[in-house]
């Protein structure tokens, strides 16, 4: 047997319920919409965030730790046309093209000092038809950050299409940067 609720409007007890129950409503929606977009945000506005939390933890540290990772040269493992080179030494970064994203499970990488993997995407054409499986990162321990080189603002939203999967353990980052096509 159902129980059934009853609002009484005209009551000031059923009126606060009513007014209760609806904020209920109107947070958990915005929750679980927060919670179902996924984690897609500019570098520096990330850094910029996690820089303003460093009173809580070490956030700012990682705010640093991203910002060298993105800009200072560092050892890195470029993958390209089927080959892979290493340059210096303890490389914490991985560079490729997103479409060369299949190279990654028969990669001979050291899979413990990665930390951050750079896709750069020449063209959206690789962002359309799929979403990106995370499972594939899984072997690299250290992995947090995945970044992504975009040509123009207008491809941030196919991005974020292909990007969007409920389990997702990384920070999601991008940059634009514009390459002269003459």
């Amino acid at each position: 047997m159902r129980k059934r609720i009853e609002l009484h409007l005209r009551d000031p007890l059923g009126l606060l319920k009513a007014a209760l129950l609806l904020l209920m409503c109107f947070f958990s929606s915005f929750a679980y919409s927060q919670q179902a977009t996924n984690k897609l945000i500019s570098a520096t506005e990330y850094c910029k965030q996690e820089a303003s939390n460093a009173s809580k933890n070490d956030s700012f540290s990682n705010a640093k730790n991203v910002q060298n990772l993105l800009t200072q040269p560092t050892a890195a493992f470029y993958v390209a046309d089927r080959q892979i080179k290493t340059y210096g030494k303890q490389p914490k970064t991985i560079i490729l093209n997103l479409s060369d994203v299949n190279q990654l499970e028969s990669a001979e990488i050291l899979p413990n000092q990665i930390e951050l993997i750079q896709f750069n995407i020449a063209s959206t054409e690789v962002l359309h038809g799929s979403t990106l499986d995370f499972q594939r990162f899984a072997r690299f321990k250290n992995l947090k950050y995945l970044h992504f080189s975009l040509q123009n603002e207008q491809e941030v939203p196919q991005l974020r299409a292909y990007l969007a999967h409920e389990n997702n353990p990384y920070s999601l980052l991008y940059s634009i940067n514009p390459t002269d096509k003459d």
